[in-house]
C-alpha cells in the first residue's frame, strides 16, 4: 500500500470519526496521525544522513587511496619521476570530495518539527458557543 493511499484512508477515518460526533476520539486519532507522520519524517531524515555518511567515507577512502598510489608512486621513483597517472587519479578524489563537502552544505538539514495537533470542533460544541 503506497504512503499516499494509506494517508487518504486515514484522513477519511477521521471524517467518519469526526461526522459522529466523538470530539475525543477524533482529537485522539489526529494526534496518532501525526505522531506517525513525524515518526516517518525523523525515519527519513536518517536514512539520508546515512547515506549522506556513507559517500562521504567511501569519497574519504578513495582519496586515502589516491593519496598512497602517488606516494609510493613517487618514492619509488626517487623524486625524479612525476607519477602522471597516480596525479590525475589523486587530483579526481580531492575533486570529488570537495563537491561532496558542496553538496552537503547545499544540502537544507529539516528541522524535526513536533507533531501539530488539528483538532476540529465537533457540531455540539460549536451551537454551545
Amino acid at each position: 500500500m503506497s504512503r499516499a493511499l494509506f494517508f487518504s484512508l486515514i484522513s477519511s477515518a477521521t471524517l467518519l470519526v469526526a461526522q459522529a460526533g466523538d470530539a475525543v476520539r477524533t482529537a485522539e486519532f489526529q494526534q496518532k496521525l501525526s505522531l506517525a507522520r513525524a515518526t516517518r519524517q525523523e525515519l527519513e531524515v536518517r536514512t539520508r544522513q546515512q547515506e549522506q555518511q556513507r559517500q562521504f567515507a567511501l569519497k574519504f577512502n578513495q582519496l586515502v587511496d589516491a593519496v598512497a598510489g602517488f606516494a609510493k608512486a613517487y618514492n619509488q621513483g626517487k623524486g625524479t619521476v612525476w607519477p602522471q597517472r597516480e596525479a590525475g587519479r589523486l587530483r579526481k578524489a580531492m575533486r570529488q570530495i570537495q563537491q561532496l563537502e558542496k553538496s552537503l552544505k547545499d544540502d537544507p538539514k529539516p528541522a524535526l518539527a513536533p507533531p501539530e495537533i488539528e483538532v476540529e470542533a465537533s457540531h455540539d460544541e460549536i451551537l454551545h458557543r
